[in-house]
Order: C-alpha cells, then sequence, then structure tokens
C-alpha cells in the first residue's frame, strides 16, 4: 500500500515537471519569437533607412555631379595656371550664357541645378591663381570674338569696364582686375547690347559692312578692328574680282 502511495507521488512529481517544463518551453519559444520579432523589425527598420539613403543620394546626385563637374575643371585651371606662373590664363562668359546652361542641363545636371551661380563658383577657384582672369559679361549669348560686341560689351560695377580694353591690356602683359556684371550696372543686357545681337552684329565681310564701320566709333580697339576688317574686304573684293576675270578668259 505505502509502495503505492510512493509510485503516486513520483508520478504527481514527474507530471508537474513536465508541466513546469512545458511552462519553461513555453517561454522560452516565446522569447524567441520576440527576440526574431524584434530581429526582423530590426532588420526592416535597416531596410528602410537604406532604401531612403538611396533616395536622398538619386535626388543629390544631381547636384553632386553639377558640383563635380563644376569644380574638376576649376582646379585643373588653378593647377595649370600655378604650374606655369609666366603665362596668362583667361576666361570670358555671359551671366546668363544660354549654350554652357543648355549643355549644363543636358549632361545630368537639372535637379536643384544654378549654372550661373556654378560658374561664379568655379571661376573663383581658378581666379585663386594670380595669372588667370575672368571677364564676366552681362546677356545670355555665347561667345564674344565673332561678333562686333568684342569692342561694344562692357562690364563691372556700373559697367565702365570694355572687353575691348580690358583683353588688349591682358595680351600687353599688363595688370587687369577679374570683371564681374554683379554691382550697380547688373547682369542685364544693355539696350545697345540687345539691340546689336538682335541684328546679328556681325563684321560681314561685304560693301554694307565695310561703309558702316566706322574706324572712329567707339574705342581705339573697335577702331583698329573696323580697319582690319575694311582692308579684309577691300582684300575680299581685290581677289573675287580676279577670280571673275579668269573664269571669264577660262570660257
Amino acid at each position: 500500500m505505502l509502495l503505492l502511495v510512493l509510485l503516486q507521488v513520483l508520478l504527481l512529481v514527474l507530471l508537474l515537471v513536465l508541466l513546469l517544463a512545458l511552462l519553461l518551453a513555453m517561454l522560452l519559444a516565446l522569447l524567441l519569437a520576440l527576440l526574431l520579432a524584434l530581429l526582423l523589425a530590426l532588420l526592416l527598420a535597416l531596410l528602410l533607412a537604406l532604401l531612403l539613403a538611396l533616395l536622398l543620394l538619386l535626388l543629390l546626385l544631381p547636384l553632386l555631379v553639377g558640383a563635380a563637374r563644376c569644380a574638376a575643371p576649376a582646379h585643373r585651371s588653378l593647377l595649370q595656371a600655378r604650374f606655369f606662373p609666366n603665362a596668362t590664363f583667361s576666361s570670358f562668359v555671359t551671366n546668363d550664357d544660354s549654350t554652357e546652361t543648355g549643355f549644363y542641363k543636358v549632361e545630368g545636371c537639372v535637379l536643384g541645378c544654378d549654372w550661373t551661380k556654378d560658374m561664379r563658383a568655379a571661376l573663383k577657384i581658378a581666379a585663386d591663381a594670380p595669372n588667370f582672369k575672368t571677364f564676366i559679361a552681362p546677356d545670355s549669348h555665347h561667345v564674344i570674338t565673332e561678333s562686333d560686341e568684342l569692342y561694344t560689351i562692357k562690364s563691372g560695377s556700373g559697367g565702365v569696364v570694355h572687353f575691348s580694353d580690358w583683353l588688349a591690356d591682358l595680351l600687353g602683359s599688363k595688370r587687369v582686375p577679374n570683371v564681374d556684371c554683379l554691382g550697380a550696372s547688373g547682369c542685364k543686357a544693355s539696350s545697345a547690347t540687345t539691340a546689336t545681337t538682335a541684328a546679328g552684329g556681325l563684321l560681314k565681310a561685304d560693301d554694307e559692312a565695310a561703309a558702316k564701320c566706322d574706324p572712329a566709333a567707339v574705342n581705339a580697339a573697335f577702331a583698329a578692328g573696323c580697319r582690319a576688317a575694311n582692308v579684309l574686304q577691300a582684300t575680299y573684293s581685290e581677289l573675287s574680282g580676279a577670280f571673275k576675270d579668269t573664269q571669264v578668259k577660262n570660257t
């Protein structure tokens, strides 16, 4: 009888042990589930953070690319100017150069890009070399040497510096300032400049251009250009006449 009671007590103890083990197993499983859920939540949060960082990078990439494209050539120009201190380097650009702005956007700098601002930042880097000089003129046209604005355009505070005089001094190894249209005059094209641009402004080698080109106009540099244009016109006329005479004789 006593043996039966002991056996029952033993079974009861074993049952309690099994119940405790089952409870512990359930608690452990719940704890592992919580840890796994926490780990999955952390991984999901990390993945979302990476996606957000990637989206942010894609949004900022045009700005970064634009800044890099802007700064890299400027630093190269700076290094070249410093490596050749006896040489003279220079840059002419208009404030809203339509061609440069177009290429700036086509090459990838679209979102948040400001070519005018980045242009000045680049030129500031290059002009850190004392032998690198810059001239920023009003308006938005591209290239200056193919029109008579080479002799008429001016810039600087109050628009007092003619580009032709500045270029002549630069070529004459004289000290010239870095000129910028920002200031009292602003960077909008003057009425004279706008009219010249609208008319084409080209010193074409024909009789009409030669007749209108007044050697005494504007300044000495413009007068020299007019005289050269007139000489070229006369030479062109002589060669053209000789060529026509040759054609007539051959026929």
